[in-house]
Protein backbone atom coordinates (compact mmCIF):
# COMPACT_ATOMS: atom_id res chain seq x y z
CA UNK A 1 0.00 0.00 0.00
CA UNK A 2 1.29 3.45 -0.90
CA UNK A 3 2.26 5.77 1.92
CA UNK A 4 -0.39 8.43 2.50
CA UNK A 5 0.89 11.92 3.24
CA UNK A 6 -0.80 14.22 5.68
CA UNK A 7 -2.68 17.07 4.06
CA UNK A 8 -1.30 20.54 4.65
CA UNK A 9 -3.00 21.92 7.75
CA UNK A 10 -2.74 25.47 6.44
CA UNK A 11 -4.78 24.30 3.43
CA UNK A 12 -7.34 22.79 5.80
CA UNK A 13 -7.62 26.07 7.68
CA UNK A 14 -8.06 27.95 4.40
CA UNK A 15 -10.71 25.42 3.39
CA UNK A 16 -12.55 26.06 6.65
CA UNK A 17 -12.48 29.81 6.01
CA UNK A 18 -13.80 29.21 2.47
CA UNK A 19 -16.72 27.16 3.83
CA UNK A 20 -17.57 29.81 6.42
CA UNK A 21 -17.45 32.57 3.79
CA UNK A 22 -19.60 30.57 1.37
CA UNK A 23 -22.16 29.86 4.11
CA UNK A 24 -22.23 33.54 4.99
CA UNK A 25 -22.82 34.49 1.33
CA UNK A 26 -25.54 31.83 1.10
CA UNK A 27 -27.29 33.15 4.21
CA UNK A 28 -27.13 36.73 2.98
CA UNK A 29 -28.38 35.82 -0.50
CA UNK A 30 -31.28 33.83 0.96
CA UNK A 31 -32.15 36.74 3.26
CA UNK A 32 -32.14 39.16 0.31
CA UNK A 33 -34.34 36.81 -1.70
CA UNK A 34 -36.76 36.33 1.21
CA UNK A 35 -36.94 40.09 1.72
CA UNK A 36 -37.73 40.69 -1.95
CA UNK A 37 -40.36 37.94 -1.96
CA UNK A 38 -42.06 39.51 1.06
CA UNK A 39 -42.05 42.89 -0.70
CA UNK A 40 -43.63 41.25 -3.76
CA UNK A 41 -46.28 39.56 -1.63
CA UNK A 42 -47.13 42.79 0.19
CA UNK A 43 -47.38 44.76 -3.07
CA UNK A 44 -49.44 42.15 -4.92
CA UNK A 45 -51.81 41.63 -1.97
CA UNK A 46 -52.44 45.35 -1.40
CA UNK A 47 -52.21 46.98 -4.83
CA UNK A 48 -55.44 46.82 -6.85
CA UNK A 49 -53.39 46.72 -10.03
CA UNK A 50 -52.73 43.01 -9.32
CA UNK A 51 -56.26 42.12 -8.22
CA UNK A 52 -58.27 39.52 -10.09
CA UNK A 53 -62.03 40.16 -10.13
CA UNK A 54 -61.67 42.79 -7.40
CA UNK A 55 -59.78 40.42 -5.10
CA UNK A 56 -56.14 40.12 -4.29
CA UNK A 57 -54.59 37.02 -5.86
CA UNK A 58 -54.32 33.91 -3.72
CA UNK A 59 -51.02 33.18 -2.00
CA UNK A 60 -50.56 30.13 -4.22
CA UNK A 61 -50.98 32.25 -7.35
CA UNK A 62 -48.64 34.92 -5.93
CA UNK A 63 -45.99 32.28 -5.18
CA UNK A 64 -46.36 30.52 -8.54
CA UNK A 65 -46.39 33.68 -10.66
CA UNK A 66 -44.94 36.74 -8.97
CA UNK A 67 -42.40 34.99 -6.74
CA UNK A 68 -41.04 33.16 -9.77
CA UNK A 69 -41.13 35.78 -12.50
CA UNK A 70 -41.41 39.02 -10.54
CA UNK A 71 -43.65 41.96 -11.27
CA UNK A 72 -41.60 43.19 -14.23
CA UNK A 73 -38.63 42.17 -16.37
CA UNK A 74 -36.04 43.85 -14.15
CA UNK A 75 -37.33 42.01 -11.10
CA UNK A 76 -37.49 38.72 -13.02
CA UNK A 77 -33.80 39.07 -13.91
CA UNK A 78 -32.93 39.99 -10.30
CA UNK A 79 -34.79 36.95 -8.92
CA UNK A 80 -33.13 34.65 -11.44
CA UNK A 81 -29.65 36.01 -10.71
CA UNK A 82 -30.21 35.73 -6.94
CA UNK A 83 -31.35 32.11 -7.32
CA UNK A 84 -28.28 31.34 -9.46
CA UNK A 85 -26.06 32.91 -6.76
CA UNK A 86 -27.74 30.75 -4.12
CA UNK A 87 -27.22 27.64 -6.26
CA UNK A 88 -23.56 28.53 -6.78
CA UNK A 89 -23.08 29.13 -3.05
CA UNK A 90 -24.62 25.74 -2.27
CA UNK A 91 -22.36 24.05 -4.84
CA UNK A 92 -19.24 25.72 -3.42
CA UNK A 93 -20.19 24.66 0.10
CA UNK A 94 -20.76 21.08 -1.02
CA UNK A 95 -17.44 20.98 -2.91
CA UNK A 96 -15.45 22.48 -0.01
CA UNK A 97 -17.09 20.12 2.50
CA UNK A 98 -16.20 17.15 0.26
CA UNK A 99 -12.60 18.36 0.04
CA UNK A 100 -12.50 18.69 3.82
CA UNK A 101 -13.94 15.17 4.27
CA UNK A 102 -11.35 13.72 1.90
CA UNK A 103 -8.56 15.42 3.86
CA UNK A 104 -10.01 14.11 7.12
CA UNK A 105 -10.15 10.60 5.62
CA UNK A 106 -6.53 10.95 4.49
CA UNK A 107 -5.55 11.84 8.06
CA UNK A 108 -7.37 8.75 9.34
CA UNK A 109 -5.60 6.52 6.79
CA UNK A 110 -2.25 8.09 7.73
CA UNK A 111 -2.95 7.42 11.42
CA UNK A 112 -3.80 3.79 10.63
CA UNK A 113 -0.62 3.40 8.59
CA UNK A 114 1.43 4.86 11.42
CA UNK A 115 -0.18 2.50 13.94
CA UNK A 116 0.42 -0.47 11.62
CA UNK A 117 4.05 0.55 11.19
CA UNK A 118 4.53 0.79 14.98
CA UNK A 119 2.83 -2.60 15.39
CA UNK A 120 5.10 -4.14 12.74
CA UNK A 121 8.20 -2.86 14.62
CA UNK A 122 7.08 -4.76 17.73
CA UNK A 123 6.36 -7.94 15.75
CA UNK A 124 9.84 -8.15 14.23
Amino acid sequence: MAEVELPDFNDLMALTVDVVNAKLRLTLNKAELDDRLSQITREVANNEFYFVKDKSPSMKYTEMVYHQSGRDEEERVWLLEKRVQIGNDEAVIKQKEMEYNISRDMINVWRTQQADRRGAQWDS
